[in-house]
């Protein structure tokens, strides 16, 4: 099952009901080296009965192109007014993440592709000690969708369920 950070609360009616998920604001208060991270944001934060971190990252993709198809026809005077006020390749780059998404093509994001990356398997040294770990025991099934000029878009990771993983892998030294 997925929880994509903070109100877990939500997990439990996720395996009687459909769509289940949360949207509100968020603050993080994580010592970040980017500029890029976000202390305030709104966060969609939907939950996945029964579902591994590949599940989670196709229901991501789905929701990435979905939400690229809606701005381009629903908002292009927005995105055209940001494009001659703010950033004149925003609706190029907007038009290409779809793109790169609608043929299940993924890279790494600014400097290497210059294009959108899911990165996965996140090592568990640098992930919340609730996200599953992998059986490397090294790596968590944890997942983020990074996007050029913007950072990252969405995160998620699968929680741990597992109890004797928890008891001595991730909470004891």
């Amino acid at each position: 099952m997925f929880c994509i950070k903070g109100n877990c609360k939500w997990r439990l009616f996720a395996g009687a009901v459909s769509s289940v998920y949360t949207f509100g604001p968020t603050f993080h208060a994580e010592n970040s080296k980017t500029s890029r991270h976000l202390a305030e944001f709104w966060m969609v934060e939907p939950e996945i009965a029964f579902a591994e971190l590949k599940d989670h990252m196709n229901c991501t993709e789905a929701y990435m192109k979905f939400l690229c198809n809606w701005l381009l026809d629903n908002c292009l005077d927005d995105m055209e007014f940001l494009a001659k006020n703010y950033d004149k390749g925003c609706i190029n780059r907007l038009r290409m993440v779809l793109k790169i998404l609608l043929s299940n093509y993924r890279h790494l994001t600014e400097v290497i592709f210059q294009k959108p990356v899911i990165v996965y398997n996140n090592p568990k040294g640098i992930k919340a000690f609730y996200m599953r770990l992998n059986d490397d025991g090294k790596t968590t099934a944890a997942m983020d969708v990074l996007a050029p000029k913007v950072g990252k878009l969405i995160g998620g990771s699968q929680i741990e369920e597992r109890y004797a993983i928890i008891r001595t892998e991730r909470f004891e030294p």
